[in-house]
């Protein structure tokens, strides 16, 4: 604006006319100006920049996984293909193809806005990521092209699990936040040569249907079991055999129940309550509870001692 009228007046004085011409364009200006002002207090997308500050919940989403996983480098595939990935450190699939070339080149859904119409729900499910988060840090159920198509996936819901994770720091956040039973950062299970069934097990805290996903003092990222809460986990068959439960860390006052699902029995072994056989292969459910107060539970783990070794009291389906 002052560009034109200094122009305007410069081109008056060479002429000798219309000096008239620029008081008139700066008058003109001021008073759309006025408007003008007004608009912009209204104007969805600047009130958005003012006022957005989500990014900052990234940034405690990604510290607390990039610290958890640093070693286990698990996929996490995004929305939030910015921060996300920028204060995590970890490799990431853009879910909405910014920073990926298959999925910026698919045909983009029509009722989406610009920038957050591709996705393909098959690739991404190709891809096996280890953690999935939609839309922004919070996360949330499955959302654009991408999750909408992997939500009507069959393999979505028998592979992943979503968890709802809890930041401490530098702020306390929410997250809902996807992550594949048996991937990098999933169920552990190990297989002994000739077998296959696996002969234990590693199951992360964060896992147990009903517990809140929650850092750990030494960095990693376990579970906050709620006082009085039971919380559960369903495990693939396991080999027969005699086996002992841990918990990391240990702790005798967290009860934990095993039970076979399906066809199977277990045998209590001896006066240790967390040790038990399985004359043949059968599934298994666990559960956890901490009867006095909240606790964090970083992962629990199966283990087998040998060849199953019933005692002669009755098989049972739980112990």
């Amino acid at each position: 604006a002052v560009l034109l009228a200094l122009g305007l007046g410069a081109w008056s004085d060479a002429t000798g006319r219309w000096r008239w011409v620029p008081a008139g364009v700066v008058v003109a200006i001021g008073v759309l100006a006025i408007p003008y002002v007004f608009s912009q207090r209204t104007f969805s997308d600047i009130n958005v920049a003012k006022r957005s500050r989500w990014q900052w919940d990234g940034q405690a989403l990604g510290i607390t996984f990039g610290r958890a996983f640093a070693d286990e480098a698990p996929l996490w595939a995004v929305t939030a293909a910015g921060c996300l990935p920028y204060f995590s450190r970890l490799p990431a699939l853009d879910l909405l193809g910014l920073n990926d070339a298959h999925i910026a080149r698919q045909e983009p859904h029509p009722t989406y806005q610009l920038g957050h119409r591709h996705g393909d729900g098959a690739y991404v499910l190709g891809r096996a990521p280890d953690l999935i988060t939609f839309r922004q840090p919070r996360g949330g159920k499955p959302y654009f092209k991408s999750g909408l198509e992997m939500a009507q996936d069959p393999r979505f819901d028998r592979e992943y699990q979503r968890i709802r994770f809890q930041t401490v720091e530098p702020i306390a956040m929410w997250s809902e936040t996807y992550v594949r039973r048996h991937g990098r950062v999933g169920i552990e299970a190990t297989h002994e040569a000739g077998e296959s069934d696996p002969s234990s097990v590693r199951v992360p805290g964060y896992l147990f249907r009903g517990a809140i996903g929650h850092p750990l003092p030494d960095g990693g990222l376990g579970a906050l079991i709620e006082r009085k809460k039971s919380v559960t986990v369903d495990l693939p068959r396991l080999a027969a055999g005699r086996y002992r439960v841990r918990l990391h860390p240990e702790n005798p006052r967290v009860a934990v129940r095993v039970a076979t699902t399906g066809r199977g029995a277990l045998f209590p072994d001896g006066d240790d309550s967390r040790v038990f056989s399985l004359v043949e292969g059968a599934a298994l459910r666990i559960d956890v509870q901490s009867k006095w107060l909240s606790t964090l539970l970083g992962a629990l783990v199966i283990e087998r001692l040998g060849p199953s070794s019933p005692s002669n009291a009755d098989p049972h389906e739980s112990l």
